[in-house]
């Protein structure tokens, strides 16, 4: 288990079962970043159909998270938390590499990014 880039706290790992129950091909979830918002920088997510070796595979409990290969640098370390609540819910990232964050926690930039 790669730990080290990502790990998942109990609510995301309730959270990420339930949304990977909904389409039943998935084998997991798909994390990345990409160019955009306030701070440089945001995540991204999608499920993943088939395993690509470019991608770092890691296992939390019983969840396969595929990590895109140019984000790795990015997030290595980092713990995926998930709230909510009727009103909204959000994956929430402690990033020990983030060097500044938007507001809304939704961008952030690194030293590997500027």
């Amino acid at each position: 288990m790669k730990s080290s880039i990502i790990s998942l706290s109990d609510l995301a790992i309730k959270k990420v079962r339930e949304l990977l129950a909904k389409d039943e091909k998935a084998i997991g979830l798909k994390v990345g970043v990409k160019s955009g918002g306030c701070s440089g920088l945001s995540y991204e997510f999608a499920y993943m159909y088939e395993h690509d070796p470019k991608y770092e595979k890691v296992v939390c409990a019983d969840i396969s998270i595929f990590i895109e290969p140019s984000a790795v640098m990015h997030i290595l370390g980092t713990v995926m938390d998930y709230t909510g609540d009727k009103f909204s819910s959000s994956f929430i990232f402690t990033n020990p590499n983030a060097i500044s964050q938007c507001g809304c926690g939704k961008s952030f930039s690194t030293k590997s990014a500027n």
